[in-house]
């Protein structure tokens, strides 16, 4: 059922076009569907895997060439490969209107970027996760990976865009070294990473964000 989900989503236009690739870079997503991406998810209430009742929503579309995080069930979304050394590049942001906002620091917005995942009957795996929660965007988290991370809130502060802007996130692994860059500023970096390759998800945490421009290219370590 998850497979026809997927294959369905395809069938969705998309608006916005995509533009020229970095030499080296490959897509990750091409705009029009989910093809190269597997999914899970739960309904919040019942713990339900994706496909297991037909009232389960599907929490991860694609809409006007974006991908889209819908907001619920909880989920993720992960590649099809698996990747260790590589530069992961994307755009991503939230879909909220500002007049609602009055602190944007304080905005609850939450999603992720997870690496090296290898478990996918969870929203929690173990992997790598790079926070996609607007207020910590970036910060690198060991969940059950080692890995000595360094986070830098005040450059984080000064390089995020405002709320329901386009802001470009670049993940850099080589080795046992991970580099986060925000809008080209370094906000996040990490050593003594120890682990297998994994595919890379993106997470689901109950708020609507969007991504756009998913490219990737594997280095050497």
């Amino acid at each position: 059922m998850v497979a026809a989900a997927l294959a369905a989503l395809s069938l969705l236009p998309a608006q916005e076009s995509q533009p020229a690739v970095e030499e080296g870079f490959v897509l990750l997503f091409d705009g029009k569907g989910l093809q190269s991406w597997q999914m899970y998810a739960t309904e919040k209430r019942e713990g339900v895997p994706l496909g297991g009742r037909i009232t389960v929503k599907i929490p991860f579309g694609v809409e006007e060439g974006n991908l889209v995080c819908r907001g619920g069930p909880e989920g993720i979304l992960y590649t099809e490969r698996a990747f260790r050394d590589f530069t992961f590049r994307f755009e991503w942001k939230y879909d909220k209107p500002l007049g609602l906002v009055k602190d944007e620091s304080k905005w609850p917005g939450d999603s992720g970027v997870l690496l090296f995942v290898n478990e996918f009957d969870r929203v929690r795996p173990k992997s790598l996760a790079v926070e996609g929660s607007f207020r910590e965007v970036g910060a690198i988290k060991p969940m059950g990976i080692k890995a000595a991370a360094k986070n830098d809130a005040e450059a984080r502060k000064k390089a995020r865009k405002p709320l329901a802007e386009w802001n470009e996130t670049e993940i850099e692994v080589k080795g046992d070294k991970v580099t986060v860059r925000l809008n080209g500023t370094v906000v996040a970096t990490a050593t003594g990473l120890k682990t297998e390759p994994g595919r890379i998800a993106l997470q689901n945490e109950g708020y609507e964000i969007r991504w756009r421009n998913l490219r990737i290219r594997e280095e050497k370590p």
